[in-house]
C-alpha cells in the first residue's frame, strides 16, 4: 500500500483536504475581525447566531473541531475523538462562512 493511501483510515489526500478547508475558514474568521467595526460586529453576531443554532440541535456540537474553530473555543489536546467532518445540510460551518465570506465581499479567500 502506497504512503498517500490510508492514514488512519483516511486517504492522505482527504486529510490535506480538511486541513485546507480548516485553513480556509481560519483565514475569512480572519477577514471577517479585519472589517470595519459595525460590519465585524454585523458579521460576528451572525456567526453566533449560527453557533446557537449548532448547539440546540447537535448536542454533541463540542465533538465536532470545526464548531471549535467558528467559536474560537480550543480542544484539549488530550482528546482523541474529536469529529473531524462538518456538520450537515444548513449547520455546515463551511458552508455558512463561505456565504458569510461572499456577502462581505472576500469571497476568494483559498
Amino acid at each position: 500500500m502506497k504512503e498517500s493511501q490510508i492514514v488512519e483510515g483516511f486517504s492522505a489526500s482527504k486529510t490535506e483536504e480538511r486541513i485546507s478547508s480548516v485553513e480556509k475558514m481560519k483565514k475569512i474568521l480572519t477577514y471577517i475581525y479585519l472589517l470595519p467595526e459595525k460590519e465585524m460586529f454585523e458579521a460576528q453576531k451572525k456567526i453566533v447566531e449560527h453557533v446557537k443554532k449548532i448547539k440546540t440541535n447537535y448536542p454533541n456540537y463540542s465533538d465536532y473541531k470545526i464548531y471549535h474553530v467558528l467559536s474560537g473555543s480550543t480542544i484539549r489536546d488530550s482528546r482523541t475523538d474529536v469529529e473531524e467532518n462538518d456538520f450537515p445540510g444548513e449547520y455546515s460551518v463551511e458552508n455558512f462562512l463561505e456565504n458569510l465570506a461572499r456577502e462581505y465581499g472576500f469571497d476568494n479567500v483559498s
